[in-house]
Parts: C-alpha cells; sequence; structure tokens
C-alpha cells in the first residue's frame, strides 16, 4: 500500500505540481522520512503563505531550481526565508538553439491560438520531446549537476529540500528517480510517483487534447501535447531503459554516472530513510 497522491499533495496557492515524497516504502521495508524531500513547480507565483509554509511548517533549507537562465530570467523563484536556491540549468547542452527559440517565442504569434498548439506543429519540437528523456540521462553535463544535487544535500546534514523546474516533472521526474533510487524505491513505485504529475495537470491536458483533436492533429502531435502539458509513460519508460541496458541499472549509475560512492548512498539513506 502506497501514499495515495492526496495523501502527499502540499495544497500551495501559487505552486504548482507541488507534493511531497515522505511515506513511500523502499524494498527493505524503510519508510521515507515526511516533509523532507519536495518536488515542485517554479515558485514564481508563490504566495506570501506558501513561502510562510515552506519556510516555518517544513523548514525547506535548499532549492534546487533546474531551468535556464532564460526561464529563471524571466520568471524567477520567489525566495523562501532561511534556504539557499541553487541553480543547475541541466538541459544547458540538450536543447539546442531552434528548441530554446521555441520555448522563448511560445506567447508570441496568434493571440488565439494557444501557445502549447502553435509549439506541437512544429516537427523539432516533436523530435525533441520524444528524445528528452534519452538524452537527459545520458548527458555528463547533467550527470555532473545531479552529482552537485546530492553533495549539497548530504552537506546540509540530511535538511529537508525541494527540487523543481518550470512544471515539475521531467527534469524534476528524472531527478526524482534518482532520489527514489538512492532510497531503494521500487521502480513501479517511481514510475506511479512520475505519472502523478499527470493529475496535477489533468484539466489542462484534457482541455489541450480536446482541442488538438479538432485541429485533426496526428496522433505523434496529440502525444506531444500530453507530454509538454504532462508526463508520458513511454518517456519515463525509454529513460530506465536507458538506465538499465547502457548503465547497468540504476545502482550503478548512481555510482558510476552520478558518481556517488557507496558510503554516500548509505548516509543519504540515513538522512532521509526511517
Amino acid at each position: 500500500m502506497i501514499p495515495t497522491y492526496e495523501e502527499l499533495l502540499i495544497n500551495l496557492e501559487g505552486i504548482p505540481n507541488a507534493r511531497q515524497l515522505g511515506g513511500y516504502i523502499n524494498q527493505h521495508g524503510q519508510r521515507i522520512k515526511n516533509n523532507v524531500l519536495l518536488r515542485s513547480g517554479s515558485l514564481y507565483k508563490a504566495t506570501e503563505k506558501d513561502l510562510e509554509y515552506l519556510a516555518k511548517n517544513i523548514g525547506i533549507k535548499l532549492v534546487f531550481d533546474f531551468r535556464s537562465d532564460n526561464e529563471i530570467e524571466s520568471k524567477p523563484d520567489k525566495e523562501i526565508a532561511g534556504a539557499e536556491n541553487i541553480k543547475l540549468d541541466l538541459l544547458s547542452r540538450i536543447n539546442n538553439e531552434a528548441v530554446k527559440k521555441i520555448f522563448m517565442d511560445k506567447d508570441e504569434g496568434e493571440k488565439d491560438e494557444h501557445p502549447v498548439i502553435r509549439m506541437c506543429r512544429k516537427p523539432i519540437l516533436i523530435e525533441h520531446m520524444t528524445n528528452l528523456y534519452g538524452r537527459l540521462v545520458q548527458d555528463s553535463h547533467a550527470h555532473e549537476l545531479y552529482n552537485i544535487m546530492f553533495k549539497r544535500v548530504l552537506a546540509s546534514g540530511g535538511a529537508p529540500f525541494l527540487w523543481h523546474c518550470a512544471y515539475g516533472k521531467d527534469r524534476t521526474g528524472i531527478a526524482a528517480l534518482l532520489i527514489l533510487s538512492a532510497l531503494e524505491v521500487d521502480m513501479a513505485i517511481i514510475r506511479e510517483d512520475f505519472l502523478r504529475t499527470n493529475i496535477a495537470y489533468k484539466k489542462n491536458i484534457d482541455m489541450l487534447v480536446k482541442i488538438a483533436k479538432e485541429e485533426n492533429f496526428s496522433e505523434t502531435q496529440i502525444w506531444t501535447v500530453k507530454s509538454i502539458v504532462g508526463v508520458a509513460e513511454e518517456s519515463f519508460d525509454s529513460g530506465v531503459k536507458i538506465i538499465n541496458e547502457k548503465y547497468g541499472g540504476a545502482r550503478n549509475y548512481l555510482r558510476n554516472q552520478i558518481g556517488l560512492t557507496e558510503s554516500e548512498i548509505q548516509q543519504f539513506r540515513s538522512y532521509y530513510l526511517e
């Protein structure tokens, strides 16, 4: 029995897709502590009430922001009192200039067409979303940044921390995969946690899929719409397949690609499991 989405949900006013990972049980029957591991979308619309809750009730000490410099400049995070904000641009070597331009221009164009619909008309974006997870799990620069995340957390002595990107799904989802793998949570549970993003964004996914169908989008284009607004099972599965087949599984991946020693992994577990 694993915690429901509703049990893990943190009801914040201006931070999307915010939930904690406490209550998941690992392969040895150990439980993740409550309110120490938090994943979410960006904090730029966080209210004072949200910030106070994260600072005082949760005690967040580290915030890892996986967005690009352009994303951060246009929508800077609100700061949580007592927390250090650490910028780690995970896609800096993955997004080419053409893809960056599409995301930067997403709010331009015809006012009566939703930006996601406009974006998904472009073949380069479809190719980008199809291959994003494979690129991310194989990118050496991303490995280095995830290493920094783990090392900073270890240096904090096990303090509560939050990690996010724009919408708390792709870059944030891979980070959750690594964090939960380090805690020896079963991959089926990690996959379910990943897919819970679609609960958070169900209303928008349904609305945009309806529009895409009315516009006679292809199945591939509709899949891309779902992948931009939510997450796709195929994306997660493709990333895990590479981790398993190319790198020998999550345990070896954490050691050899992310660069964590066995003692560091054990220390991480001692901080966040009970």
